[in-house]
């Protein structure tokens, strides 16, 4: 095995795992490389500590101490900002003594601590994904909050009944009851392919994430791998950062749970296919179709489409593959290394379907 420098990358085609395709193993093998830091904590596992020795009575007797101040602290402050609180019930933190006696007019309940927090949670207005059930409004411009049923609603800003194919949860109708008042203002715009998204942050395409190329663009992409992209006129190597959240597009129960060719979607309210509308011809048939001009006849001997929805229309998706071969710009010979050269500066590699790797730092 070549054996390089510090700061040394080669290029090299993945080696085949089973079970894997080369993304995945792509995916795999950065996982593991050198951004992991070894001596850094996983963040999903508790810390441990070398030893562990047993919480004598003195400590436990100094943390409920501990805690006793801490709850009188928390009376303290939340009485101050009410005036007019009845007197402490039976269940109110008590002092005892003759100093005590101040600190004992200013303690309120444990419940009125817990009531007036519960009460201000449910006045805030919900935010993107959250449940606005409570609180019937939203914190976003142009969002009016709807009801699912009665046990779920969300901020959107515009509901269909029947099957949301962007529930990513499960396929239950909507009934799309308008809980509180539209927030004011325009509802943010997402950018489409090919328009920067460093400013809007989201993406309309199902499928796709804004991923930054530098500080002053940023695109709607399905994959992003750090380093030049071989397909674009211009070298410039992207960095690959994540803008806002990925648009996950139509939920995974879609595809086996609604209408698809041209069985009747007038029952299902909803197309397997993406980009694909339920559309009906007249009162006994419905189909999933891309698009319907009122009064349409495809055949002589059909009845004329009177082009009425029904549910809503399946988001398109990306999912485009990372290309493992095919054109590449004119600049790629000039610039990408060839196969054992070091390629830490170029970050990109001549032969089709080889990966730059580091192997030290």
């Amino acid at each position: 095995m070549r054996r390089g420098p510090p700061g040394y990358a080669s290029c090299g085609i993945p080696a085949a795992m089973p079970g894997k395709d080369v993304r995945e193993q792509d995916l795999l093998i950065r996982a593991e490389g050198d951004d992991a830091d070894p001596e850094q904590p996983s963040q999903c596992a508790a810390p441990m500590s070398p030893k562990s020795p047993k919480t004598s009575r003195q400590g436990r007797w100094t943390w409920s101490a501990v805690a006793v101040a801490g709850l009188v602290a928390v009376g303290l402050v939340a009485r101050s900002t009410w005036s007019g609180t009845s007197a402490p019930s039976a269940t109110a933190l008590r002092l005892h003594g003759p100093s005590a006696q101040p600190l004992r007019q200013n303690l309120i309940t444990l419940e009125q601590v817990a009531a007036h927090f519960e009460e201000e949670g449910e006045d805030e207005c919900a935010g993107s994904g959250a449940s606005c059930l409570k609180s019937s409004c939203c914190k976003d411009a142009g969002m009016q909050c709807y009801g699912k049923d009665d046990y779920w609603a969300q901020c959107m800003v515009s509901c269909t009944p029947g099957p949301n194919v962007q529930d990513q949860v499960n396929p239950t109708p909507w009934a799309c009851k308008a809980l509180g008042n539209r927030t004011a203002g325009e509802p943010q715009r997402c950018s489409g392919d090919g328009e920067d998204c460093s400013k809007t942050r989201c993406c309309k395409t199902g499928g796709t994430q804004c991923f930054a190329k530098n500080k002053f663009w940023a695109a709607c992409k399905p994959q992003c791998t750090p380093g030049p992209d071989m397909t674009e006129a211009s070298p410039e190597p992207w960095n690959c950062s994540a803008h806002g959240p990925r648009n996950p597009g139509a939920a995974p129960w879609v595809a086996s749970m609604c209408a698809v060719g041209g069985e009747d979607c007038s029952a299902k309210g909803c197309c397997a296919e993406p980009g694909n509308q339920c559309y009906r011809q007249s009162q006994y048939y419905a189909k999933c179709k891309a698009s319907c001009i009122a009064g349409e006849k495809p055949n002589p001997w059909e009845p004329a489409w009177e082009c009425s929805t029904v549910g809503m229309r399946t988001p398109v998706r990306d999912d485009t593959p990372a290309p493992a071969s095919g054109m590449v710009s004119p600049w790629v010979p000039n610039i990408c290394s060839k196969e054992g050269d070091n390629c830490v500066d170029s970050q990109c590699c001549q032969q089709v379907g080889a990966q730059c790797y580091m192997k030290s730092k």
